[in-house]
């Protein structure tokens, strides 16, 4: 394959290379569109037949949309695909880190840290064999371990759907694919495979974690196959005389040579982990659980997940000749297949569109709305609402500017559950994840995007948003902050606006900063952080903006910024965390910057255990987020219903008590809507003194401008 680096694959501009196998290429790319760090995996094509290519490109763009599918917090998500020069590449995003076969690098560890890295990594197989996909190829190489810990699953471009005969019909063949050392028996034995072989695999890998070896070795592949099908498995308690009899009953059963003989599903798999934690926990680190990470944090469906599986009838025993004559198979068609190891999926069939008519914003007639309680909006978008059962929010959080009255409003309104996923996202992920969701109607796709002012004109340009103007469209100001508050064509509107600001946990800082200058003060050594990664965050962009209006810099020239950040970092004080509240309470990132709402929240949510004391920074950015309906949203009437919730007075009441200023607040003060505790709460208009709004081409130049530059100026990753 000819060298990549520096060309152009559509949108992704070629970085560097990342690593090389056998069927694949992987390189760091950048994307030009949503202006973040990305990874392409660029298939090997050039060693295989003509009709072998071809076969597999026709086949390509609907096998990717079904990797497209899988989401899940920890499933390294396909983002987007394309083919470039007869070559298919697949777009995932850039997790820097290492692997598990890194971390491990030929040593034992304790099997309850070891458990605690594989329970999550069993809960997304889970879920992806609940999609119909076998991953086929678990191993240690391919999981992933982020800078902040967590285990992340790839590669699925070697899995297989389930009990698809148009998957066998289109690769014409049933070899086996894997890796030798990580594949079950029937893997190279059977023409049936299913979920179970995963459960081997993952045996597999828990193996090597707690005895530092792998179950079976040998000169070549076909030893190690021959090994795994016919010979004894060596007692884990052999090489590791310290593993209690409870962890290696667990390996003796996941790695059972007939799969009726193993856990039936990995469900059962990761309960049998679990119960080997009982009365451990206190003395062991917690397990993370699947959403505790801002990295790709994408929460499954609402609905339980099946834990049953009903697996395929078993194999009938094997002899020996019959694992030689799969060998001569395997081997005698591994090159006429070898792009079919990678693409060996099936399209799911999409859900589809509901059959009743949406109804367009004309429909929409302005009601008076009370400042508690439900919301009255017109019956027909409730109705229309509760036929297609479902709303999708992405990158929400509840405590998020008192979002979570909103959810309470809007499901007593519509009776219709919410699905929260991805809460920790940035508005560049909320952005990607409508875009890889375009022909998935499933519960991974956004149907609203809440992002920063920037993303809204963004997202409009790209094609990401549909219009829709709320029935309280005319009461909305054309312009706040002196910039526009809702786009004309209503692609977008503005929600809800503050002020870049400084949270300070004063049990930990006795003396806070009060200015830009002040951070740089070896008093602070360890001890600013950013709310987020300034690579893909708004909030953490904004931040970095508002530094340089601090430092020198001004609306038109940011550099300043990520020049003050690389001070604050050389100085020792900038700390390489993001700042959550768990942080912040225990003093990790005792001095964030964010948006003055929420450390106002964090305040009170607190309860002064830590204090927190809020500063106003001179001078700083005001800017607002905005609100938007996904181009391709499955529940589009949820979604209208959702945007009139926002804007009427009970919505606008809702972020008000979460300390941000609604946009339509200037008309709820007229009508005297706003009760008089609620105004005495709201930031003074002395805080906003000092703060000035950049233009959207303004935020859109300096956005750029930060998230290519961080890395090169300041030097260091957000974890």
């Amino acid at each position: 394959m000819s060298n990549l680096i520096g060309q152009s694959l559509g949108r992704y501009h070629i970085l560097e290379q990342l690593g090389e196998g056998g069927m694949a290429t992987v390189y760091k790319a950048y994307d030009t569109r949503l202006e973040t760090d990305v990874a392409v995996k660029v298939i090997r094509t050039e060693s295989l037949p003509q009709n072998a290519v071809e076969r597999s490109l026709k086949r390509f763009e609907r096998e990717a949309k079904a990797l497209a599918r899988l989401t899940h917090p920890n499933i390294v998500k396909v983002t987007d695909y394309g083919e470039y020069e007869g070559k298919p590449y697949l777009v995932m995003p850039y997790l820097p880190g290492g692997t598990l076969k890194q971390k491990l690098n030929g040593k034992p560890m304790p099997w309850q840290e070891a458990i605690h890295i594989l329970l999550p990594i069993a809960r997304a197989l889970a879920y992806a064999h609940e999609q119909g996909m076998v991953h086929r190829d678990v191993k240690p190489s391919n999981i992933l371990i982020t800078h902040s810990g967590d285990p992340m699953l790839t590669d699925f471009g070697i899995a297989k759907m389930l009990d698809l005969e148009e998957t066998m019909d289109l690769t014409g063949t049933n070899a086996a694919v894997g890796t030798p050392e990580y594949m079950a028996p029937e893997q190279v034995t059977s023409k049936t495979v299913d979920h179970r072989a995963d459960i081997y695999g993952l045996g597999v890998v828990l193996y090597e974690m707690v005895t530092g070896r792998k179950p079976f070795q040998a000169d070549t592949p076909m030893a190690v196959l021959f090994k795994h099908a016919s010979e004894p498995l060596p007692r884990p308690s052999a090489i590791a005389p310290n593993l209690p009899q409870s962890v290696e009953n667990v390996l003796l059963k996941s790695l059972a040579k007939k799969p009726e003989d193993r856990y039936q599903s990995m469900g059962e798999f990761e309960k049998a982990m679990e119960r080997l934690l009982d009365g451990k926990t206190k003395s062991t680190p917690e397990a993370r659980r699947p959403g505790d990470s801002g990295v790709n944090n994408l929460k499954t469906s609402s609905r339980p997940r099946t834990e049953k599986m009903p697996p395929r009838s078993a194999p009938e025993p094997g002899h020996s000749r019959t694992i030689w004559r799969s060998w001569m198979l395997w081997i005698g068609g591994i090159a006429l297949v070898a792009v079919a190891i990678l693409f060996i999926f099936h399209p799911s069939t999409p859900t589809p569109e509901p059959t009743f008519p949406a109804v367009p914003a004309t429909q929409v007639q302005p009601t008076q709305v009370s400042a508690a309680g439900p919301v009255a909006i017109l019956d027909s978008l409730i109705t229309a609402c509760k036929a297609e059962g479902m709303i999708t929010i992405i990158a929400t959080p509840t405590s998020w500017a008192n979002y979570g009255d909103i959810f309470t409003l809007f499901e007593t309104t519509s009776g219709v559950k919410i699905n929260s996923i991805n809460e920790d996202a940035g508005s560049a992920d909320e952005l990607a994840a409508i875009e890889a969701n375009k022909d998935n109607k499933g519960p991974q796709a956004p149907d609203i995007v809440d992002v920063g002012y920037a993303f809204g004109a963004t997202g409009k340009t790209a094609g990401d948003y549909q219009a829709y103007k709320v029935s309280t469209w005319d009461k909305i100001p054309d312009a706040i902050l002196g910039i526009p508050s809702k786009d004309p064509d209503g692609f977008w509107t503005g929600g809800y606006y503050g002020i870049m600001a400084l949270g300070v946990n004063t049990a930990v800082v006795k003396t806070p900063p009060t200015n830009w200058a002040d951070l740089l003060k070896p008093d602070y050594k360890d001890q600013v952080a950013l709310a987020g990664d300034p690579r893909s965050s708004n909030q953490a962009i904004l931040a970095v903006f508002a530094a340089a209006l601090g430092n020198g810099g001004s609306l038109d020239n940011a550099q300043p910024g990520l020049n003050f950040f690389k001070k604050l970092n050389d100085a020792g004080n900038f700390v390489p965390k993001i700042a959550q509240p768990g942080t912040v309470a225990q003093g990790a990132t005792p001095i964030f910057l964010t948006w003055d709402y929420l450390a106002l929240g964090d305040r009170d949510a607190f309860a002064g255990n830590p204090p927190i004391k809020v500063v106003y920074p001179s001078p700083t950015i005001a800017s607002m987020y905005v609100q938007a309906i996904s181009a391709y949203a499955p529940h589009p009437n949820c979604a209208k219903l959702w945007m009139e919730i926002l804007h009427s007075d009970s919505g606008q009441l809702a972020w008000m008590k979460g300390y941000a200023h609604g946009v339509n607040q200037s008309d709820m003060e007229a009508r005297g809507v706003i009760p008089a505790n609620l105004t005495v709460m709201l930031p003074t208009s002395s805080a906003y003194a000092s703060a000035v709004s950049p233009t959207p081409d303004q935020v859109a130049t300096a956005k750029s401008l930060i998230i290519a530059g961080w890395y090169t100026t300041v030097g260091v990753n957000i974890k």
